[in-house]
């Protein structure tokens, strides 16, 4: 799994690479719903990583905050 992921991660880093040099070259109109597109995937990544986190603290009964006494 760890290393699906450090693919993963490899594989989105070469395609940012990509795209930001077309659209040097390019220019951005060409791209700019695609760019939105990925932003928009990986924002709604972000919250479920986020909420994930936050069901996970609560089932093991820790959290960020810190304990008032």
């Amino acid at each position: 799994m760890k290393q699906a992921c450090l693919q993963a991660e490899a594989d989105y880093r070469s395609m940012v690479e990509l795209v930001n040099a077309l659209v040097l070259i390019n220019g951005d109109a060409a791209y700019a719903t695609f760019i939105d597109h990925v932003n928009v995937l990986i924002d709604r990544q972000k919250t479920v990583i986020k909420t994930r986190k936050t069901v996970n603290a609560k089932k093991n009964g820790s959290s960020d905050r810190p304990e008032i006494e």
